[in-house]
């Protein structure tokens, strides 16, 4: 390869790379993936929470999302079981979509899964299991930030709180009025209202 070519990533976004490489491949020492399809697969994400495994990443396949807010609600009753050490460690990732142009909170399916997944029956909404939900999730706060400072952006993007509000209020967290890559634009002011008040530690969001 010649020192000038630039078809490869260099320094920061090299290493974000190799990261996100090694991650796929199970090589981060605390790191595990696991595509929850049976109740095998639930059993081994028990068995690494135990060991201590300092990120879960939780893969549901395309066909678990398509069945909406059913599927959401079943996907709560899973993690609700997992071990108290699993507390703030767990990350969502949705498989099966990336030819999809849309972005996630574009598809109902996956709107509707994730409503399910945070508030039960969209009916009679539950705000304890999204209370359990949203404390269960990647804390962000603790894996992305240090002393304050965000130091892992990519870590935001792949799933948290954050997203799982985004994706499950698009209509209060998204909006087109700025330019961005894809044409929307995060209110995060909106997500955290949404965030306290899911967690019991405000009043409703704000209009």
């Amino acid at each position: 390869m010649r020192p000038d070519d630039d078809t490869i990533n260099k320094g920061a976004a090299a290493r974000t790379d190799a990261w996100f490489a090694m991650l796929e491949a199970n090589l981060i020492p605390g790191h595990i993936q696991v595509a929850l399809e049976n109740a095998n697969d639930l059993e081994r994400l028990n068995k690494e929470v135990e060991k201590g495994a300092a990120l879960l990443i939780y893969r549901i396949p395309r066909e678990v999302s398509e069945r909406g807010a059913e599927a959401g609600r079943v996907c709560a009753l899973v993690l609700a079981g997992l071990p108290a050490k699993a507390q703030g460690n767990v990350i969502l990732t949705f498989d099966g979509w990336n030819t999809d142009p849309r972005e996630m909170f574009e598809i109902p399916q996956a709107v509707d899964f994730c409503r399910g997944l945070l508030l039960g029956d969209i009916a009679t909404p539950s705000l304890e299991q999204a209370h359990d939900i949203l404390t269960i999730l990647l804390d962000e706060e603790k894996l992305a930030f240090v002393d304050g400072e965000l130091v892992k952006p990519d870590t935001l993007t792949m799933s948290g709180r954050m997203w799982l509000i985004g994706a499950a209020f698009p209509g209060e967290v998204y909006f087109r009025d700025r330019r961005a890559p894809s044409g929307w634009m995060r209110d995060w002011d909106k997500s955290l209202q949404i965030r306290n008040w899911l967690l019991g530690q405000s009043g409703p969001p704000k209009s």
